[in-house]
């Protein structure tokens, strides 16, 4: 079983931003594509302590991306690089960055998840927008990187 990149079904879309994503063999498959500037910093508040609460896989094909975890440590993946994210991480971008990205599938859930604590707003793209665009309006996190929600 594949699929290219491009024709993996898209999870939300922002003005420079689209998260691609699909469940195969297990898996959650995506394919993220970011502007420069786009932070999942504030995607991830209200999680245990405001960290994406699931490992990744991957490989960034262009741009970087900049990973610091709750221990303080931090990295920079930078393009033909394969990584692994350990749960308990935020990253950002400072260019344009796209990734492939590698997650436990949990049950049915996909890996495209809301934030407890801004559950009551679910627009996604406005989520990642925000991040990118600090007037964009306040929503909802649906990309914390494990299971979908409800």
């Amino acid at each position: 079983m594949h699929q290219r990149t491009h024709d993996l079904p898209v999870m939300m879309e922002a003005p420079g931003t689209t998260v691609r994503n699909a469940n195969l063999g297990g898996m959650a498959v995506g394919y993220i594509e970011l502007p420069v500037g786009a932070d999942f910093t504030p995607l991830f508040k209200g999680l245990p302590d405001d960290a994406c609460q699931c490992p990744h896989w991957g490989y960034v094909t262009k741009g970087a991306v900049h990973v610091k975890y709750t221990d303080g440590t931090a990295e920079v993946t930078g393009a033909g690089a394969v990584f692994y994210w350990p749960a308990g991480h935020t990253a950002w971008v400072e260019e344009d960055t796209a990734f492939i990205d590698f997650s436990r599938k949990k049950g049915s859930r996909s890996s495209v998840s809301i934030s407890p604590a801004r559950r009551d707003n679910q627009h996604s793209s406005s989520a990642l927008r925000r991040s990118v665009r600090p007037d964009a309006p306040v929503s909802a996190a649906r990309y914390a990187g494990c299971g979908r929600r409800g």
